[in-house]
Order: C-alpha cells, then structure tokens, then sequence
C-alpha cells in the first residue's frame, strides 16, 4: 500500500523547532541502516534521490510502501536530527483504487471527489495546508466532478462557428470552449416523458447547428440587428435532440412545429432541430441564448461574439418592450397613401399605433391595416374570430376639411385589422366599415388615425 509520508509533506524541522531549509532527507528501512526507495508520486512510476533534497520550507512530497527512519541534513549536509518509526499515515491511499485527474490535484476514490496532496495543487504555509493559486481548474473539475454524475447542468458553452459564410452557425461547446469529449464532458438535467421525473444526459461531442436559410418569420422585414435566438435542448423519448428558436419559454414542441430543413422554418412556431424529431409532442428546454444579425438577402445570419452576445441560462428582460418604427401596409394603395406606424410587445400581445394619410382619393374598397408581417394574430385568443366580431382597438377619422369620427377596430384575418366608423343614420345605429366614401369622400390631407391590441403566436407573458 503506498503512503504519504506526512512529516515531510509538512516541513520538517531540527531538534531545536527551525525549519530545515534546503536540506537533505535519507531514506531508511526501520531500525536500519539499509537505504529503502521511496516515490514522487502515489503510482510509484517515479522514484526519489536517496537522499533526496527538501525546498526552502523543508519539505517534499514523498510516497512509501514502508515504515522509514529519516535523517535530516541542513544544507551543508551536517545531520541534525533522526526520526525513527514512521509509520503508515492518514493520507493512505489504494493506488489501484484511484483515478488521478493529473496535474490538477483532484482524484475520485470509491466514488467520492477528494483532493490528492501533490506540489502541483497543494502547498503548505504558515502550517497550513492549502490550495495553490491555479491549482484546480474549471475544466478538471469538470472532468474529476461531473462526469457519471446525474443531475447537474455542467460545462456547456455557446460560441459563434463557420460553415458556409463566417459566423453563420451557432455551437454547443464546453464552458471554456474546448471541444466536448469522452472525458470533457458536459451535462444536462431536463424533464423526462414521465410526469414528474427528470432526466440526464450527457454530451460528449459539439454540436453544431447552420442557420442560413430560416428566417423565423423576419423574411421579408428588411435586414434586422441583434435577434434574440434560443438553444432548446428536446427529450425525445430518451433521445437527446437540439434545436434553434425565437420563442420564450418552450416547455414543450411538437414534431409537426419542427424542421432540419432551415427554408421551412419561415413562422416564429417552428423550430430549427439539429436531426428529426420522432412524431409526438416532446419536453424541452432552454439552455442558453445568443444575438445574430439577419440579412434579409437569402435569409443568412450573423451571429454575434462580443461580450453579452453568447449566454448560458435564460435571459433577464421585461416582458414589456420599446416601441420600434415601422411601415404599415393596407387595403389602400391609389395614389400612394402614406403609411406610418410603431409597435411594441407586452407579453403575448402586440399593440400597434398606426396612421394612414391620403394623397388624393383612395381606393373603392373597404380599409383594413396590416400589422408587422413577422406577427400572426393568435386567434386562439379571440373570443369572436370573425370579421367585425372581435374588438381589437379604436381611434379617429379626421376630414381634415369638416368633423373627426370615432373609429372602432375589429379583427380582419391573421394578419390584418378592419376599421369602422359609428353609423348613426341606420335604422339601428350601427358600425360601418370605412370605405372611400365612408364617414366622408377621402381626400387629400385626411387621415385616419388607429390604435391595436392583438395576442400573437410564439409569445408569452414573461420572456
């Protein structure tokens, strides 16, 4: 059984208690005068010098299989003190029972994480034994801690990576960027199909996943700057799967709302997945999120590597964003009406401010107002999904030559709002869809001035 011989792990001293500094120590069998060998390490791969030099604290790391008599040396190689009898240790351990992490100090004995006394990672000062500065690193720790051990989220990592154009794809790494492996192992702990369990997995190799080609419903919106995307890990039936998103908060994704085929991914409900998905309706969750810049021109993306741009875990933000500028669109189009609007999120629902001023007579036809194109109405949400059934806003017709009119917005299609004025000529006053001749004969100057409030897909309450 090898040993730690403690005593000079500790610093040895003379008979009068000064540290022996730069000396010498010879090895000897107990009660003889017989040289024994003795070892750097606990493998006994590598043997001392006999004698053997102690450093200026008096001390070195050596490993016996044997009782021993010490004796001391100062630096000029007068003796100056005999230790007879040393005997076994409390540092005692089974070589052939112990998996040394080299290097870095950290060994797995039995199944339990012990520090292993060597003079990369441990020193003694001031009579104190302690961890050297550096001496147990992140990674190491990794490797001696977590690995074969269930239940923890380990050593994972986003970084930006190549496949076709530069920074195009987004990768799942180790915490220090080091390429995962058999022994750089990450983990990860999510929900399993049964109720109420979890399970883990662990990750050997990168992951990679190209996202040129999905646009996530941003094609067609112009060029975008930092998108908020997400690394979805998927439990499919004990499979471990990936997959890229925009939405917040998946708990859950169904095969039919996933693709490996980035031109399908064209709505915020589908996922980019790394390899298919078995049908069903799978647990997931989110495990870092990252920014990239899109270019609406063959949907390519750029994702970002500054500092804030790759993260682990969920990000922090307010469920309520800025209002942002956009170009509406609409029914009318004769004589180039112009078209201004800002939108913003609270939550799952969109509000839109929206103005149309007309250039000259507009078209015979019925107004109805686009929201951003990268929004769907989420009619789930409407209690009355029909035209002119579900109130979803108000606002002001302006004659800019006469009165103003109130307005009430009703939803139109997934995509679109209708607006109508107050009808108070009928029979039974009614609403009127806003038409070129309705609540007056458009003309240039007169606008129409709206505000919305419609829950979308792909959002929720807290992001």
């Amino acid at each position: 059984m090898i040993q730690l011989v403690d005593i000079l792990a500790a610093g040895v001293t003379d008979s009068a208690g000064e540290v022996v500094a730069n000396g010498s120590v010879a090895f000897y069998g107990v009660g003889t005068s017989t040289l024994v060998t003795v070892y750097q390490d606990n493998e006994s791969s590598t043997p001392h010098s006999n004698p053997a030099d102690l450093d200026a604290a008096g001390r070195l790391i050596a490993w016996a299989d044997q009782g021993l008599k010490l004796v001391i040396s100062d630096e000029d190689g007068a003796v100056v003190r005999t230790i007879d009898g040393v005997g076994l240790s409390d540092s005692d351990i089974s070589a052939a029972n112990t998996n040394t992490i080299s290097g870095d100090g950290l060994v797995e004995v039995d199944g339990d994480l012990n520090v292993n006394v060597d003079d990369e990672t441990i020193e003694i000062e001031d009579n104190q034994l302690r961890v050297k500065d550096n001496g147990i690193s992140a990674d190491k720790f990794s490797d001696a801690g977590m690995s074969g051990r269930p239940g923890h989220t380990w050593n994972i990592g986003l970084i930006n990576a190549t496949t076709n154009a530069a920074d195009d794809s987004i990768k799942l790494t180790s915490m220090t960027g080091a390429t995962l492996s058999a022994t750089n192992q990450a983990h990860l702990l999510i929900q399993s199909t049964t109720v109420g369990s979890l399970l883990s997995f662990d990750l050997t190799s990168d992951v990679s996943i190209d996202l040129t080609g999905a646009h996530f419903a941003y094609g067609g919106t112009g060029n975008q700057t930092d998108v908020k995307l997400r690394w979805i890990v998927i439990n499919d039936s004990g499979t471990l799967k990936h997959a890229i998103t925009v939405q917040e908060n998946l708990r859950f994704i169904a095969n039919t709302n996933s693709s490996t085929t980035a031109t399908s991914v064209t709505t915020r409900a589908k996922v980019l997945t790394k390899t298919s998905l078995s049908a069903g309706t799978w647990p997931c969750a989110e495990i870092g999120w990252f920014y990239a810049n899109f270019n609406d021109t063959g949907d390519v993306w750029t994702v970002q590597s500054g500092v804030g741009d790759l993260n682990i875990g969920h990000p922090i933000q307010s469920s309520i964003t800025n209002w942002e500028a956009y170009t509406p669109t609409g029914s009318w189009t004769a004589n180039t009406p112009v078209y201004t609007g800002f939108w913003r999120l609270v939550g799952d629902t969109l509000e839109c401010k929206i103005r149309i001023t007309a250039a000259g007579s507009v078209d015979a036809s019925n107004l109805t107002l686009d929201i951003p194109p990268r929004f769907v109405i989420d009619t789930a949400k409407l209690t009355g999904s029909t035209s002119l059934l579900e109130v979803v806003g108000d606002g002001q017709v302006v004659d800019v030559s006469g009165d103003s009119h109130p307005c009430q917005v009703n939803y139109h299609d997934t995509n679109s709002v209708i607006v109508s004025v107050w009808n108070a000529a009928s029979t039974y006053a009614r609403y009127t869809t806003v038409t070129n001749l309705i609540p007056m004969t458009w003309a240039s100057g007169d606008f129409a001035l709206v505000r919305i409030a419609v829950p979308v897909v792909g959002y929720s309450v807290v992001s």
